[in-house]
């Protein structure tokens, strides 16, 4: 009886999605409607122009892999390592598809039916394993743990359809019914977030079978479960994971758990596009901007100085620090390159370059039984040519998925590169809480997004939370009486299970919905402007109603030669429901910072405060890193500095200063990854609304000595700050759009002026001394950018015309 009610359970449990699911049907004219084969990776169109690349491109590889396999051929199954059972099934069924008969050229030690049984012996027995199934490991290709099952299961099928006898096929398909319905129990619509590197690899189950044996009139309980299979992937494959990865992601690409992460999903993911996409007669490398749009999202997080010869990867801590030349990203880039070449050329260009630049395949020429299938011959890109960045003229600055916006000064190696957080949808798995936190690197690390979760194969300490608000660089609110409120966590209301696109918490205003970019801008050679309302990420406490970051990265005027002359300018606005809901705008940096007007008074033995210092400098030389930056505070007008940091425990401290590390060791490699110390500022005198308008700037240790001056704008509707004979940017100091504005500054060099907050597209006049100098529109991010040579002392004044810009057709 026990027995009993357990099946009925796992049935229901299992089996019911699946059969809730709405009814699909294959694009009309795929060769899954048309039901015939092969349909995985080929079809019969595409194999003729296959046998001409591996007569050509792929010669030799080819005869290899043909001897390699040949040297297997006769190896008892039994004794096969799991993983490679796997391939063989795939690389024996390749070759029964090629047709050594029609590849004269080549030398191969058995027929095309001797190659086609081998593929389907290996695949019955596949289909009697147990408690194994695609997952995190499958794309560990060669490990035991990895492989991928489902897809040799499917492509025995498929590319030895002809050989097949009638219940060879019903025993297969069987295997791949079995897989689906052992699958992972929040593999299912409705159960879980699919993007994610733990479960992505399951929705193999069931999708893989579907696209296989799909419309073959197997008989019954055969036909009904493909359907049911083909449903489960179109819920699972097409809209959980395809469809919403293009809709969190903006229709760009991104990934909110780190590049090693990222590689275990991706590669799970890419390995059913490649099936389905000949299946179903689309290019779903071309449709998901997740694929899509992947060459510039590895393009933008590879950062521009090599630290001791290695180029590494930006860091999220939920992930291991990571070198970009790197066997598994080489993986990613190939695939990308391959299946992108026809219909996103300029993707396939780009990511040939980060190829020819980063990439790693002598792992993969070793292992030709493993990799060759998949890395020469299906995706294979030696024919793809090459274009650089400048080549593609891709702008320095991009957004891409999650909010990620990346802004660099070239792309050369000593490259500024700024990256700014301003996500519009929470993508739960392993996320970071920092919303509006943005990183800076300079010939090196400078401002970082702190902590260590895994340190991967590098020797670096450890610390707890390293998700947390309080470990980046944002304005971090405490009120006493909230969870978390030591690490300042924000107080979201988030539907961390939502999975789908179509998700009420995926649709503006849904809990998913935590922030929004309300204005971007970026003029080459000049600037670039966000700003972004997060204030959604408070909706879930009772804390904060308004929180709003606005950054400008204002460039140098030769990038070739910076001198020094960046600059990156912050306002925050923040208004809590009380005055003692503390506030504090944070910067973690690798190295102890040094004050530099004013006076350190010792708190503890990691803590130090300062009421007459505004600025602070922070040098980077671990190694062959040169990086310098300066931070002065303009607003609030009066502050108090603290400096937390210095020996061990107090590298990783939550809002009271308490040690959060895990453990050592506390060495320099960690302090440069995961920052050593905190700088904080806090307003001198509690209020419920406060603007903090932050100064940095980015240099050269080697010749930025002292920081430009910068000094305060202010007026009774605006904040601002000059900083000598470059830049004056002025904002509106409350949440009205400027209509007005009066400053005055002294100077003997040429002054780039930038206004925002501006009402969008309103015509707007500024006089000089006076005298009429200037009529714009505001742009549609409410900006106005000029220049002037002040040629001494000179008072502006800005006042709207209250014309709007009218379309012109």
């Amino acid at each position: 009886m026990i027995t009993i009610l357990f099946l009925l359970f796992f049935a229901i449990y299992h089996d019911s999605p699946g059969q809730a699911l709405p009814t699909y049907a294959p694009p009309a004219g795929s060769p899954l409607a048309r039901k015939i084969h092969p349909r995985l990776f080929f079809t019969a169109e595409t194999l003729p122009a296959m046998r001409q690349r591996l007569n050509t491109i792929y010669a030799s590889e080819f005869q290899n892999f043909i001897t390699v396999m040949d040297g297997f051929y006769n190896e008892p199954i039994d004794n096969i390592q799991q993983n490679f059972k796997f391939h063989d099934a795939r690389n024996f069924a390749f070759l029964y598809l090629i047709d050594p008969a029609q590849m004269p050229r080549f030398r191969f030690g058995h027929t095309r039916e001797e190659y086609g049984r081998r593929a389907i012996d290996l695949a019955l027995r596949i289909t009697l394993i147990r408690g194994y199934g695609d997952g995190h490991d499958s794309p560990a290709l060669r490990s035991n743990s990895g492989g991928y099952i489902n897809l040799a299961l499917g492509c025995v099928y498929d590319w030895c359809f002809p050989m097949l006898q009638l219940q060879e096929k019903q025993k297969i398909a069987q295997g791949l019914i079995d897989l689906y319905t052992n699958r992972e129990k929040d593999a299912n619509p409705d159960m879980h977030v699919q993007l994610s590197n733990q479960l992505l690899g399951h929705a193999h189950h069931g999708s893989v079978g579907a696209i296989t044996f799909w419309g073959d009139g197997l008989g019954e309980p055969y036909e009904a479960k493909a359907q049911e299979m083909l449903n489960f992937m179109k819920a699972m494959y097409l809209d959980r994971i395809f469809n919403t990865a293009t809709h969190v992601m903006e229709n760009s690409s991104g990934w909110s758990e780190g590049w090693n992460y990222q590689f275990l999903s991706f590669n799970n993911a890419k390995m059913f596009a490649g099936a389905a996409s000949t299946a179903l007669g689309m290019n779903f490398f071309k449709t998901c901007s997740w694929f899509s749009q992947y060459p510039l999202q590895f393009l933008c997080n590879v950062l521009p100085f090599q630290i001791d010869g290695d180029h590494f990867l930006s860091r999220n801590d939920a992930g291991q620090l990571e070198t970009a030349r790197n066997e598994r990203y080489t993986r990613s880039l190939i695939t990308i390159c391959a299946a992108l070449a026809k219909d996103v050329p300029n993707m396939a260009a780009l990511a040939k370059w980060l190829l020819d630049r980063h990439g790693d395949d002598a792992t993969l020429k070793e292992n030709p039984r493993a990799y060759a299938l998949f890395y020469d011959f299906i995706w294979g890109c030696k024919e793809v040519p090459a274009q650089s960045p400048q080549q593609l003229n891709i702008p320095l600055t991009q957004k891409l998925g999650l909010g990620q916006i990346v802004m660099r000064s070239s792309w050369d190696e000593g490259a500024t590169r700024l990256t700014f957080w301003g996500q519009k949808w929470w993508l739960a798995p392993h996320a970071h809480l920092d919303q509006a936190s943005f990183t800076i690197e300079k010939f090196g690390p400078l401002a970082l997004d702190a902590g260590v979760d895994k340190g991967g194969g590098f020797d670096m300490g450890k610390s707890k939370y390293s998700r947390a608000t309080i470990n980046h660089n944002v304005i971090g609110v405490r009120n006493p009486l909230e969870k978390d409120n030591d690490l300042l966590n924000y107080q979201m209301d988030i539907e961390s299970e939502a999975d789908v696109y179509t998700a009420p918490a995926y649709q503006p205003g849904g809990k998913n919905h935590v922030g929004e970019i309300e204005a971007f801008e970026s003029i080459a050679g000049q600037y670039d402007y966000i700003n972004y309302n997060y204030s959604r990420s408070y909706r879930g406490g009772q804390s904060v109603n308004l929180a709003r970051r606005e950054l400008v990265y204002l460039r140098p005027p030769n990038p070739a030669a910076p001198n020094d002359q960046e600059y990156v300018i912050i306002t925050d606005k923040i208004n809590t429901l009380k005055a003692e809901y503390e506030k504090r705008f944070m910067l973690h940096v690798s190295f102890q910072p040094d004050l530099v007007d004013g006076k350190w008074t010792t708190i503890n033995d990691g803590v130090s405060e300062s009421t007459d210092g505004r600025t602070v400098r922070i040098t980077n030389t671990y190694g062959n890193c040169h990086g310098r930056l300066f931070m002065k505070s303009i607003f609030p007008g009066e502050t108090k500095l603290v400096r937390v940091g210095g020996p061990a425990p107090y590298w990783f401290t939550d809002a009271d200063y308490n040690d959060i590390s895990l453990r050592p060791p506390f060495n320099e490699l960690t302090a440069l990854w995961g920052g050593s110390s905190r700088i904080e500022i806090k307003p001198a005198t509690p209020r419920t609304y406060e603007v903090f308008l932050t100064v940095l700037q980015i240099g050269d240790a080697n010749t930025l000595q002292q920081m430009a001056a910068a000094t305060e704008l202010s007026g009774a509707q605006f904040c601002g700050t000059y900083i000598k004979n470059a830049h004056v940017v002025i904002f509106s100091k409350n949440e009205n759009k400027l209509d007005q504005a009066e400053w005055t500054i002294e100077g003997n060099a040429e002054v780039k002026h930038l206004l925002v907050n501006l009402q969008p597209r309103i015509l707007y006049s500024i006089t000089r001394n006076g005298i009429p100098f200037l009529n714009s529109h505001a742009s549609e991010s409410g900006t106005i950018w000029f220049r002037d040579h002040p040629r001494g002392k000179v008072k502006y004044q800005l006042h709207t015309d209250d014309v709007a810009l009218v379309d012109q057709e």
